[in-house]
């Protein structure tokens, strides 16, 4: 085997052994700390549900936003064509 292999086989080696500890230290932390409650499932499963509710008011104002600046637009248009239709019948 070339050194560079075995050097980087030792240096993922590595990497692995400290994404492993950087990973299970966070989970013994985050478990031990006081008032953790996001770590519970019922608690996350209350707040996945809240943010989904959050989510589809929030789509709904601004779908009904974009309804009315459609139906702005629409009269808006509609009144543009009439002009129209009157200066092409005037200058027949």
């Amino acid at each position: 085997m070339s050194s560079a292999f075995v050097k980087f086989t030792a240096i993922r080696n590595l990497l692995r052994r400290r994404s492993l500890h950087i990973t299970s230290t966070a989970r013994t932390d985050a478990v031990r700390s006081e008032g953790a409650t996001t770590g519970t499932k019922g608690f996350g499963d209350k707040e996945k549900a809240e943010e989904a509710l959050w989510a589809r008011k929030h789509d709904a104002e601004l779908l009904n936003k974009l309804k009315q600046s459609l139906a702005e637009q629409k009269k808006s248009t509609d009144e543009i064509k009439r002009k129209i239709i009157e200066l092409e019948e005037k200058h027949k």
